[in-house]
């Protein structure tokens, strides 16, 4: 008798829960597709104020040096790069974009500024350069720009500019959409498409630009 009375407790109480766990589960899988956004409008405000990140960030740019804008440079003289370095600076004056420029596209370098994709090379390589920014707050005008708007990038051992020769819209996996094998210097600029509105984008907004100024880095970093 006693066995079946603490039976009917313990059904009693565990049948309610389960249906609980069961109903939260329900309400989760409902609520996510409206969740996820709210976490993207967080990390969109988030965005606007930049971390700190000095204290272990290396900041091999100073805008105060004199810096080449032609000629050859040794490699063997440059810095060999660390992920989160700021070694340079991007500057598009016709739509009034100014980023600092990080190598390296972890989620900590992307807070910094733009972020160079380490599978390409830096500028004046004679390779291409691939960076690429948030919308919010570096890029959101990178789809301002015009075919022949220039884009000029200092860097620590150099100034470099490159002229827009096009713009593409493409799906964040598409990696038709760039070429980091050719042998030529082509500034390959994305970010986030739309630039407007919330949520995960699956899709990004190039920009290529072709070299049309700076130094020649010729032999490798050591």
């Amino acid at each position: 008798m006693l066995k079946a009375k603490i039976k009917n407790i313990m059904v009693s109480l565990l049948l309610p829960l389960c249906f609980l766990v069961v109903g939260y589960g329900i309400l989760g899988a409902l609520a996510y597709p409206y969740i996820r956004p709210l976490h993207s409008i967080y990390a969109m405000i988030s965005q606007n104020q930049t971390p700190d990140f000095s204290k272990e960030a290396r900041q091999l740019y100073n805008q105060e040096k004199q810096l080449p804008t032609s000629g050859t440079i040794d490699a063997s003289t440059l810095t060999k790069m660390k992920i989160t370095d700021q070694y340079g600076k991007i500057d598009i004056d016709s739509v009034q974009i100014h980023v600092p420029l990080i190598y390296g596209a972890t989620t900590k370098c992307l807070h910094m500024g733009a972020g160079q994709r380490i599978q390409s090379q830096m500028p004046g390589f004679d390779k291409p350069v691939m960076i690429g920014a948030h919308t919010i707050p570096y890029f959101k005008d990178l789809i301002k720009m015009e075919k022949g708007d220039t884009i000029k990038i200092t860097t620590y051992y150099g100034i470099f500019e490159y002229k827009m020769t096009g713009s593409k819209i493409a799906k964040a996996t598409d990696t038709q959409a760039y070429d980091l094998l050719q042998n030529k210097e082509q500034l390959i600029l994305f970010t986030c498409y739309p630039v407007e509105g919330l949520g995960e984008k699956e899709d990004r907004f190039f920009v290529y630009a072709d070299k049309i100024s700076g130094p020649t880095v010729v032999g490798e970093i050591k």
